[in-house]
Formats: C-alpha cells, structure tokens, sequence
C-alpha cells in the first residue's frame, strides 16, 4: 500500500522488428513509453478514413441493435491476441458490410424526407379531391379564366370584401372548403383582371392553388399515393437489410478495435528513437513486472534480435518518475480522493490507506443513518454486480458502496432508521449535541496527529531530521500536551498531569522557535522563521474547530428527517398510506442526496485543507502505460510457449 517502485526501462533493436516489438508492448500493458528525439511518424489517410467509416456504420448499426440488459453488460468481452484480432479483420469484409450500412441509412433518410414532402402535398391536395380542376383549367376561355384559392381563415373575411370592392360582379366567388386554418376559394374572373388579382394576394395570406400537372385534385392524391407506396415497400426492404447487417456487427467492432490500436502503435512511433536500421525505446516499467517484460520479450523475440536493460531510479529522475498507486481492493476505491487533489511526487508516500478510514469515518458520521445506508448498500450492490466489464465505473461504484457500511454503523450509534429513534443508540445527535461535538474535536484531534507523524516520518526517510523535528514532531508533542492540560481542566482533574502537559507545550515551543535558528546560516532569520513558524497554532486551533461540521451535517441530516416523520405523521390515515408513501420517499430521498452530497464536499474539504496540508505536497504524474483500447475486444497477450 504505497507508491509502486519503478524501473527505467530500455530497449534497443533494429527497424524490422519494430511492428513486432509495439504489438508485444502493447500486449503487454505495462510500459510507459517516454518520447525521443525521432521525428513523427506519418499516420497515413487511409487508416484515418477507414475509422471514420468504421465509427459512422456502428453509429448506424446501434440503430438496429436491441439495447443490451443489465445481464448482458455484465457478460466479459471476446478476449483475443493482436495477432487474432488482426486474423479475424483480414478478409472478413468489413468495409463492404460499412458501405452498405452508411449507404442504407443516407437512402432511408432521402427517403424520410420524400415521404414528408408527399405527405406534405397530399395535405395540400386533400380538401380539393372533390373538384375537377386541372393546372390549365383556368386557361380554358379567352374571356375568363378558372381559379382556385388557399386563403388563411383569419384573412378570409377581409379578403372577400376587398375582392367584391375591387372587382363587383365581374367575379364569381364561391366557398370549396372551410378548415380551421385554412379556407378554399373558386373563381371564375375576367383574364384581364389576373393581373390585379394576383397583386392581393400576398396582403392576405392567399396563395394560387396549382393541381398536379395534367391532373385533379383526386387524380394526384391517388397518384400521390400510389408512390407512397413505392417508397414505403422500398424503406421496408432497406430496413429489412440493415436488421440483417446488425447481425453481423461484430466485425465492424472487431475491426474498430484492430484499427484503434493500429493507431495506438503509430502514435507511439512518434516517442521513439530512431535511426535508418535501428530504434530505442525508453519507458518506465513497474519494478514487479521487470520479470515478466523479460519473459515476453524472449518469447517474442530471438535473443539476438532486441537488447533489454531495466535501471533504477536516480536521484535526479525523481520528478519525471510516473506514479502507480498500489493498494487493496478496499483502499483503491479511495485512490480518487489522492487524485483529485494531487499525485504523490515518488519519494513521498501514497497518503489514500490512510485517507480512506478517515474520509469512511467522515462519511458515516455526517449521513449516519441504517435506512440511507441500507438503501446505498443494497443499491450499489446491484450496480457492482451488472458494472464487471466497466473498470471505471466499477471504481466509482465501489467508493460509494464501502461508504454505505460506516453510514449504517453510525446510524446504528445514533440510534437513527430514515429519522425514526431506535429503541437503543450510544448517542443522540439531537439531544447528545455536546457530545458529539466533543468527539468530532477528538476525531480531528487525532487526525491532525496523524498528519503530523506522517510529516515527521516523511522527513525522516527523505533525511531531513530538523524538518522532521520541527516541523512534525514538535507539532505533535505541542498538541499532546495542549490536549492534557485540556483533560486536566475538563475530564480528569490533576495538577501533575496540567503542568506536564505544560511542560511539554514550553518545550516544544521551544523546537519549534529554535530548531529553524540552528540550522540557518542567519541567526535572525532563522529565529524569525520559528517565531512565524509558532505563530501557527492559531491554525491549528482553527483546523479543530472545522470538525466541528461532522456534528453539524450529522445533527442537520437527522432533524430535517424527523421533521418529514413529523409532516407525515400529521397527514389523514388513508393519504398516509397512498400517497404519503410516495412522499415518504420523495422526502426522505432528497434527504439522503442532501446528506451524501454535504458528507462527499465536506468530507474532502476535512482531507485536503486540514489533513494533507500537514504532510502531502504532491505533484506527482500518473503513470500511463502503452497498451490496447479495448473497447469492444479485450486484447491478451499471446500464451507462451
């Protein structure tokens, strides 16, 4: 449980072996390769095109697939080698299955868009069927011509009456149909008054109603139709098809992966030493595995063909070593709250065994309650379960679920089950409020020793004794002896014990005051950066009184539950048992996301400003080892012989 030891890797061998040499590296997964001197490797276009195609026809397919179940997603991915995933590619007719699937889906969507255009110009057609107008009907007399009208029903009114100013008797106007929006008019006007016909027509929301060439109303309806028809038989076949290709998906999946993790080792390429007949590959390799690279490479590769040398860490490569965190299953869903704040550098220690006792404690004493933590046990229990295949989200699941453990044991403390009294509890957050504040002081009381025996132990193994000295433990021999002088006043009264707490307080006064003047050239300076240096027991006094937001969030989350118990209990018998279920939970689940987002924020504040800032400085970069996408496949290494 700690920062995982590296090694310097290099590996030296000739440009034939190059392909060969990346795909077992990449196998492998374990190798942080750093950059040389080469210049960038060309990526050529066609690969670039092909993973566009690839990435378009499997956004098309996930249209035709049946969305996988919670079982389904539990089930593990094909596992194959580079050179069985390269096997299953070649000659499986990927890129014909890809054409046709993005080709399939432009025509469904041309398609789509004429059979909205027809449905559109059926609408039009529609309240004309009954008429026998054609597109030259209304050129059918030298005298008179024929017309028919679309006028918005809000512009009817004022149109007819502009039409019978404007025109009088010398037109006919009469009413085909009335719709709700729409309204239908057929004229019969003199033809040399087209002109001034046509000039009202945009003032009033009218339009020329113009039939299918050459036919009706009804005739173009049917016709219409008829090519509806067509079109919809055609987008069933389509359809049809692209179902049948959904089958057949995998292979675009399989070469999806083959083409991601070509560009993976070409990308690498860039980060290599090269010449005209040889290559240098240099990396960082967890000290664990320094065997298991060794036996890879051998059975690979010919003895003589690649030269493998792993060195340790110099002392001047300390802040370019890359940092792998390694605890237990339990202490790795915690390596997130290291991560956001910062890496350990490589000589400092991984702080996450002993952030995550505390930040569990933290938790459960702010949410403390069995139902809410019964809730995110059982809860997250079942998303363990059906997340296997997702590492990521399987780590976030997992910080939440052994959060859910100290949250029932604090509820079963505060004697407290979705706000409701247990007949028996250890202390009461509502009544024991003085308690619990006490008891949140000694928890952070504790932790602060924590830190500061941490930082003395850091600056110890760095070999810094003064810092470790002053800077740690006479900080813990401050606090030990302010917290007897404490106990002598309040909990155990004896004089002895107040004046060695004292004592003790004055002498480590005195460390920390002094030590800094022995080990500074300049006396002055040095006494001046002790004064300041002591001056920083008021933080500290400040650093107790932030836990006091244990007991704070702790006795907020289990009064306002009551106070939903109480709502509740106030409601008729008949609603409390339909729809004051419902609301039960609707309250008591705004509760507990209230509480778990409170307990998550300032469980991190507690960590980050008044644990770490005693030890951890951080800075650390996260070690990202070259290996295989393994989005739909996962790539393994091939079996040794």
């Amino acid at each position: 449980m700690a920062v995982c030891k590296m090694k310097h890797v290099t590996i030296l061998c000739l440009q034939g072996q190059k392909d060969r040499i990346l795909t077992t590296l990449q196998e492998f997964g374990g190798v942080e390769i750093v950059s040389g001197k080469s210049e960038n490797a060309v990526i050529q276009p066609e690969q670039e095109e092909k993973q566009a195609l690839l990435a378009q026809a499997l956004r098309v397919a996930a249209e035709y697939q049946k969305k996988p179940s919670l079982l389904d997603q539990k089930n593990p991915k094909p596992s194959l080698t580079a050179a069985e995933l390269e096997r299953q590619v070649a000659g499986s007719g990927w890129e014909t299955l890809a054409a046709d699937f993005v080709q399939a889906q432009e025509e469904l969507n041309a398609l789509a868009q004429k059979q909205g255009s027809l449905q559109a110009e059926r609408s039009r057609l529609l309240p004309w069927q009954g008429f026998s107008l054609t597109a030259g009907d209304r050129d059918a007399s030298a005298a008179y011509s024929f017309a028919a009208l679309s006028v918005s029903s809000q512009s009817l009114p004022g149109f007819l009456e502009e039409l019978e100013n404007r025109f009088g008797d010398s037109l006919y106007v009469e009413t085909a149909h009335a719709q709700e929006n729409v309204a239908g008019l057929l004229l019969i006007y003199p033809k040399k008054s087209e002109k001034a016909l046509l000039s009202l027509l945009p003032s009033h929301n009218a339009s020329w109603f113009e039939p299918l060439k050459g036919l009706t109303a009804a005739q173009g309806i049917a016709a219409l139709d008829e090519e509806a028809a067509e079109l919809e038989q055609r987008k069933a076949s389509l359809l049809e098809a692209q179902q049948e290709r959904a089958g057949r998906v995998s292979l675009l999946e399989y070469a999806q992966e083959y083409y991601d993790n070509l560009l993976l080792r070409k990308a690498q390429e860039q980060l290599l030493e090269q010449s005209a007949s040889s290559l240098a590959i240099d990396g960082w390799l967890p000290a664990e595995q320094e065997d298991a690279l060794s036996r890879t490479l051998e059975s690979r590769l010919s003895l003589d063909s690649f030269y493998l040398a792993f060195d340790d860490v110099r002392e001047d490569e300390i802040d370019d070593v890359p940092i792998l965190l390694k605890n237990n299953r339990v202490f790795r869903a915690f390596e997130n709250l290291t991560e956001m704040y910062s890496l350990p550098r490589y000589n400092e220690m991984d702080p996450t065994p002993v952030v995550a006792p505390f930040y569990m404690l933290f938790f459960g004493m702010m949410v403390a309650d069995v139902g809410y933590g019964l809730v995110m046990l059982a809860a997250l229990g079942a998303a363990r379960f059906f997340l296997r295949r997702n590492e990521e989200m399987r780590r976030k699941t997992d910080f939440f679920y052994y959060l859910s453990f100290p949250v029932i044991l604090w509820g079963l403390v505060y004697g407290s089950f979705f706000g409701v009294d247990l007949p028996f509890h250890l202390l009461s957050p509502v009544k024991d409020i003085i308690s619990v504040v006490i008891l949140s002081l000694v928890i952070g009381w504790l932790q602060l020793m924590c830190g500061l025996l941490l930082n003395t132990l850091g600056n110890f193994r760095n070999g810094d004794i003064w810092g470790g000295l002053s800077g740690g433990a006479a900080w813990l021999a401050f606090l030990v002896g302010a917290a007897m002088m404490v106990l002598a006043q309040m909990a155990i009264p004896s004089q002895v014990l107040f004046m060695v707490g004292a004592g003790l307080c004055v002498l480590a006064a005195l460390g920390i005051v002094f030590i800094p003047m022995i080990t500074n050239r300049s006396k002055m300076k040095g006494l001046a950066k002790g004064l300041y240096a002591l001056y920083g027991v008021s933080s500290y006094v400040g650093d107790l009184v932030s836990y006091t937001r244990l007991m704070a969030l702790g006795v907020a989350g289990a009064s306002i539950a009551m106070a939903f118990n109480t709502i509740l209990a106030y409601l008729p018998l008949l609603v409390r048992v339909t729809v004051g279920v419902l609301l039960a939970i609707a309250l008591h689940g705004l509760n507990m996301f209230l509480s778990m987002l409170g307990a998550y924020v300032h469980g991190l504040r507690l960590q980050f400003v008044e644990f770490f800032s005693k030890f951890f400085s951080g800075g650390g970069r996260k070690f990202r080892p070259f290996g295989a996408s393994n989005r739909h496949v996962t790539v393994k290494q091939e079996t040794q012989q």
